[in-house]
């Protein structure tokens, strides 16, 4: 059996590289993690896209911290366009799912790079605010990195 799935309609798939693009450019997503119970859980987080890894960040305590150190596998979407089209009774959307699996990054120089990297994707214009925030907090927060195993991006057209 194979580990991912081909996409059904895949005159709707896009590149890889337009796949990529779309978690560049987009500032939030939605993280998919299982719960102790056996049922996902889906959380939005803000997010970078780099070196073929989502970059997130989150308390170093709670649900999403615990989720991810006891089962790691995640997969990660991201809406970038949704545009109802009544009259064709569709919707020309642009979406990339990533799978893979998610680690705390813990050294931190590693730490450092993913926070700052989300700062200035997110809010380059007070970067010197961001920087003494995260001093601030240091200790009160994590950051994850979702190393991308498995990319899909797909369209919608009229």
């Amino acid at each position: 059996m194979e580990k991912f799935r081909h996409m059904r309609l895949s005159d709707n798939q896009v590149s890889e590289e337009e796949a990529k693009k779309m978690l560049e450019e987009a500032t939030h997503g939605v993280l998919a993690i299982q719960t102790e119970a056996g049922y996902p859980i889906t959380i939005p987080v803000n997010f970078v896209y780099k070196d073929n890894k989502i970059l997130f960040h989150g308390a170093n305590e709670g649900q999403k911290y615990e989720l991810i150190q006891k089962e790691p596998t995640a997969s990660f979407c991201v809406v970038a366009k949704d545009d109802i089209r009544p009259e064709f009774i569709t919707s020309l959307y642009a979406s990339t799912i990533a799978i893979g699996t998610v680690k705390e990054i813990k050294d931190d120089e590693g730490k450092m790079d993913c926070i700052i990297s989300i700062l200035e994707k997110l809010v380059p214009t007070v970067m010197e605010s961001g920087r003494a925030y995260v001093k601030d907090s240091w200790d009160s927060f994590a950051c994850f990195e979702l190393d991308i195993e498995h990319l899909t991006g797909k369209i919608g057209t009229e």
